[in-house]
């Protein structure tokens, strides 16, 4: 009945009211305030599509509700299409063009989808508006070095060098200028510029690895430059401390994740297996998801072996022994793998690991996709059903007979009292 009466009253307005700005904004609200009190009746999906239909209307109606352009954001982030995010990205910076948060949003977009040229002027845009962005310092950076290798493609030497000078900077990312300027000579046939440049970063493991990643996204062939230059073979340079293995990982995780890394894998295979350091959970679970997205199944499997022993126990850690053992591939798993892995969900479960729980469902259910980082969303729909539950009981309460008798009473001893 309380849902039944607002909806008369937006559908009044709708229908009897010249649609003014102040009229659009009411209905908006009606329909919002309705979509958080009617959402408990979707526990299983606090964000579904039917919800997010909901929303989108009322930003038809007001198109200036931060907090709902970002949940309609981000559902369609994490559940496509990629087209259908673009359009409300774009609806969302026509709306919010100066709000760092939509402009930090677009610019990784831009990143996402490559494109480069929308991307540096949304990067350029944030930066008038905060100087001393880092985020959008290094977005710049890298979107000119990535616009830098696209000439190099291209063989457009003078612009690719021109691009490179603009990108130099006193951190890791100057190193990572320096190494493409190599790339730069190696392809015009400057083999002594290109060998006198590289002297310097020939016993850093990062800087090599760093220099043939970005040497593949050149399609260069990995072999003859690796001659051509005179390089050290990649197992032969040691990684000191975990530390830098770490900071290895996330460089990975920055700038390669989308190659074939089938050539760069043997490359650094023999190394990464003498490099078994001590990791808490977190360490071990980067380490874990990184190799898993660059398919090198065989190297998730010699660290989770080597890591001690309670920590194998763990599901999460069950979950990637067990999928890199059927390399990714669920029609692989075993009797024995499928039981394995039910009881690590239950213990996942019961200690609420929600990660943990979506990797080994969405291997259960066949499905070969990692996507750890919807744990997220799904975390935050159960805590906004648990509020909204909360919503409902109170207004139950609030319209309940006996409140209401309450309330009689109350209205009935303030009369006498008048009299």
């Amino acid at each position: 009945f309380f849902l039944e009466r607002w909806l008369a009253y937006e559908d009044f307005l709708k229908t009897s009211s010249p649609q003014s700005p102040p009229i659009k904004l009411k209905r908006a609200l009606i329909l919002r305030y309705l979509e958080e009190v009617d959402s408990p009746r979707h526990p299983k999906d606090c964000f579904c599509k039917h919800r997010i239909n909901n929303l989108e209307k009322t930003l038809g109606l007001d198109p200036y509700d931060k907090s709902i352009f970002l949940k309609v954001i981000n559902y369609y982030d994490k559940k496509g299409p990629p087209e259908t995010y673009q359009l409300w990205m774009e609806k969302a910076l026509k709306s919010f063009s100066e709000d760092r948060e939509f402009l930090t949003l677009g610019i990784e977009n831009a990143w996402k989808t490559q494109s480069l040229e929308h991307g540096l002027d949304l990067t350029e845009k944030l930066l008038k508006i905060d100087a001393t962005n880092k985020n959008a310092q290094n977005y710049l950076r890298k979107i000119r070095l990535r616009q830098a290798q696209n000439f190099m493609l291209k063989k457009e030497w003078e612009t690719a060098d021109s691009l490179l000078n603009k990108g130099e900077t006193k951190d890791f990312f100057n190193v990572r200028i320096t190494l493409n300027r190599v790339l730069l000579e190696y392809l015009q046939n400057h083999i002594s510029q290109a060998h006198s440049l590289m002297k310097v970063f020939k016993n850093d493991f990062k800087s090599m690895l760093q220099f043939y990643i970005d040497a593949k996204r050149l399609q260069i062939s990995l072999s003859p430059l690796t001659k051509k230059l005179n390089l050290q073979d990649l197992s032969k340079i040691k990684i000191e401390t975990k530390e830098a293995f770490l900071d290895i990982i996330q460089m990975i995780n920055e700038t390669a994740l989308d190659l074939s890394w089938d050539t760069l894998t043997s490359m650094v295979k023999k190394q990464f297996e003498k490099t078994i350091f001590s990791y808490i959970k977190e360490e071990l679970s980067i380490i874990c998801k990184c190799f898993t997205k660059i398919k090198a199944f065989d190297l998730v499997t010699v660290f989770i072996t080597k890591t001690c022993s309670h920590l194998k126990k763990e599901p999460i850690f069950i979950f990637y022994r067990i999928n890199a053992h059927i390399k990714g591939k669920p029609s692989r798993l075993t009797a024995n793998e499928f039981i394995e892995l039910e009881e690590a969900l239950e213990q996942a479960q019961w200690f609420n690991d929600i990660q943990a729980s979506h990797l080994i469902n969405t291997l259960l259910s066949g499905d070969s996709e990692e996507d750890a980082d919807e744990m997220e969303m799904i975390e935050e729909s159960h805590n906004i059903i648990d509020s909204l539950k909360n919503i409902v009981e109170q207004l139950q309460k609030e319209f309940s007979p006996q409140r209401k008798k309450e309330k009689t009473n109350k209205k009935d001893e303030r009369q006498g009292e008048l009299f």
